[in-house]
């Protein structure tokens, strides 16, 4: 199944611009949750299937943003420079503030955000019925 959502669609949605993220890695994560929703919430044909379309379409880019926002937290907290402490004899106070660890925590709770609400349109996405076929 073909992605849902576009690069410009997310950058959109995030408020990004591709000079704060490179659309290859928007490209990635929006392949990594279209897996995501064809796994949990194929397109099996049907009418109910067929008008979920657009929840499915909700799902896939919340959890693409999701993808973006860790990725995004991990390089941003690898290019933070160390921590600058002043020590002066007992007393010891940070320069940063907040702290790239700091920094890093709270856009994985983002992430985090993104990947619930992601979570919770695909369950809404998900087949309520199955079919059970006895014999051969």
């Amino acid at each position: 199944m073909a992605s849902l959502n576009t690069t410009e669609d997310l950058y959109a949605f995030l408020s990004l611009t591709k000079e704060d993220v490179q659309q290859s890695v928007i490209q990635t994560a929006i392949d990594t949750a279209n897996e995501i929703v064809v796994a949990f919430a194929p397109d099996d044909g049907s009418d109910r299937s067929s008008r979920m379309d657009t929840v499915r379409k909700l799902a896939e880019k919340y959890l693409a943003a999701a993808e973006i926002f860790l990725t995004f937290a991990n390089l941003f907290f690898m290019s933070q420079p160390p921590i600058r402490i002043l020590n002066v004899l007992n007393f010891g106070a940070g320069a940063d503030s907040p702290t790239p660890t700091e920094l890093l925590s709270s856009i994985d709770r983002v992430a985090e955000m993104y990947h619930a609400k992601g979570m919770y349109w695909l369950k809404r996405v998900k087949p309520v019925t199955t079919t059970i076929r006895a014999g051969s």
